[in-house]
């Protein structure tokens, strides 16, 4: 059975690592971010805390509908993506 790349890739990164890939994108709303992970709703909604707290992610409210929560990638986080990537070499 051949599975998609980016069901593939959840047997390698933790619940955070997935949180993060899947806002490389850009920005999601929080009901987005759910189906794109491997963990409970209750689990994403706890590892979205424990980022935001950390730093790695940003919380925002939509202008139009304050119900809706969007989640991105803060430039802290963004910078440690980037440099890591710089830092790695391929042998």
């Amino acid at each position: 059975m051949s599975l998609p790349a980016e069901h593939l890739m959840w047997h390698y990164l933790n619940t955070d690592g997935q949180i993060i890939n899947a806002l490389i994108e850009g920005p999601l709303r929080a009901g987005d971010i759910y189906p794109r992970v491997s963990a409970s709703q209750p689990v994403v909604s706890k590892k979205c805390k424990i980022l935001e707290s950390d730093g790695m992610i940003e919380r925002r409210w939509d202008d139009h509908d304050r119900r809706v929560v969007w989640y991105a990638l803060t430039e802290a986080c963004i910078e440690k993506l980037l440099g890591g990537r710089d830092n790695m070499s391929l042998k």
